[in-house]
């Protein structure tokens, strides 16, 4: 029985009808780098990001203190994520830690160490 498991440790496939499947392969395409960031608001006009996966809302705590505020008082609000790997920052995407382990594999994505 030693080693039964030991295949649970692989990404299992997400099911063809999740329901975080919009599409993201046109904008996400196998070989999209990501790094592990903080969140930082862009601009005061664009302060939060959603999960491209699955909506889940990214915020900066350094913001403003409402903002920190809010994300203490949230605690489903994000903070740090895995954020494509651009040259201007308004072109970033962000991806959940779960939604990034959910679909990596099967899209490509590739985590930077650097």
């Amino acid at each position: 029985m030693i080693g039964h498991f030991s295949n649970y440790s692989q990404p299992m496939p997400t099911d063809s009808d999740d329901w975080r499947r919009q599409g993201q392969e046109q904008f996400l395409p196998p070989g999209t780098v990501f790094l592990r960031r903080d969140y930082r608001a862009l601009d005061e006009h664009w302060e939060h990001d959603e999960c491209q996966m699955c909506w889940a809302k990214f915020m900066d705590p350094q913001f403003s203190a409402g903002h920190a505020q809010f994300i203490a008082e949230h605690p489903d609000v994000l903070t740090v994520g895995l954020v494509t790997q651009v040259q201007e920052r308004r072109l970033e995407r962000w991806v959940c830690d779960p939604c990034f382990d959910d679909f990596a594999h099967e899209f490509g994505w590739v985590l930077s160490t650097a």
